[in-house]
């Protein structure tokens, strides 16, 4: 951290980093509830602040520092969680500011700052679900690098655990980046709702043809979970990038009662695309319809983007169409 570039609101969590927590409970019960706000954000985002930083800070409010650990101040959520909980106890107006902080979405800076390479060898022996929580921080490109070195076995479990991830507690992210950090440094090298489908898919997509791989022996282990993961690999949007042959073939291969349904949550690029593929009659026919159909629900309209996407897959896979993944083509 250069404290030549922290802001006043990030230098005020320093120096209350410095002086403890019960200290700084007692400054956060003479601020202004948006002063309150603003510095225990800071306070859960600071992290770990090297001497050098603390001491820059603490000579800019004239201070001196008596420290039993003169190395290293640890801020984030825990340190955040306890002063604002010693200030205001279980008031309503404490327990929503820590609840805010909560669901700021922690990110893992160790993750970030190292290579696939350094990550593997950290967390190569871990548990999978503190592997899969890593891959979740890091970078498509990079978690999918990790991926690739993982052993056989351990390939489809962790990618299953990534789309089962939900809700990881701030104080669990900081832990591992922590131990990841720590393991960094030791080894002598320099050194991001959490997981999900979403995150599965774009790790996959950033892979190769081992990406097809792990699909085919994920549909073995867990065929649902393997279809929601390849839903959302490509998605209905994703059809707007069909080009006008691949879009004719899709539009005669499904049911026109189902483009009826799917169209009605499509945008406006999807539409065009499908529109400007038919006969200037049938646009008109197939917008008559939609719109004599009224209100329908949104999950059949999903259910029917799902039946159109799956059928997309299907027709790629054989060659019939072509569609863009990630700038690469599945033919």
């Amino acid at each position: 951290m250069n404290a030549t570039q922290l802001s006043a609101t990030e230098k005020t969590a320093i120096l209350m980093l410095a002086l403890g927590e019960d200290i700084a409970a007692e400054i956060f019960r003479h601020m202004e509830a948006n002063d309150v706000k603003k510095v225990g954000a800071a306070l859960s985002r600071v992290g770990r602040v090297n001497q050098d930083t603390m001491d820059i800070v603490l000579n800019e409010f004239h201070q001196i520092l008596k420290s039993n650990e003169p190395d290293l101040f640890k801020g984030g959520f825990g340190f955040a969680r306890n002063a604002l909980e010693k200030a205001f106890g279980n008031s309503d107006f404490g327990q929503d500011i820590i609840r805010d902080l909560a669901h700021a979405n922690p990110t893992m800076p160790a993750v970030e700052l190292a290579d696939a390479q350094t990550l593997y060898r950290v967390i190569a022996n871990e548990h999978p679900q503190t592997i899969a929580l890593v891959l979740a921080h890091a970078g498509p490109a990079k978690a999918g690098s990790i991926v690739k070195l993982l052993p056989e076995a351990l390939k489809v479990e962790v990618i299953q655990r990534v789309t089962r991830m939900d809700k990881v507690a701030p104080e669990i992210i900081e832990e591992i980046n922590d131990m990841i950090r720590d393991e960094v440094e030791r080894m002598g090298f320099s050194s991001r709702k959490i997981g999900g489908p979403e995150k599965a898919a774009a790790i996959l997509n950033a892979m190769d043809d081992t990406r097809n791989d792990i699909l085919d022996r994920l549909d073995e282990r867990d065929p649902d979970l393997s279809e929601d993961i390849r839903s959302h690999m490509f998605t209905f949007a994703d059809l707007s990038k069909l080009d006008n042959r691949s879009m004719q073939g899709l539009f005669k291969a499904v049911d026109r009662s189902v483009w009826e349904l799917a169209l009605r949550d499509a945008n406006q690029e999807l539409l065009d695309l499908v529109f400007s593929n038919l006969s200037s009659r049938a646009a008109d026919n197939l917008k008559d319809d939609m719109d004599a159909r009224g209100p329908q629900k949104l999950s059949d309209v999903r259910d029917a983007q799902k039946t159109i996407v799956a059928k997309a897959l299907a027709m790629a896979e054989s060659g019939e169409i072509e569609v863009g993944m990630d700038e690469q083509k599945v033919v």
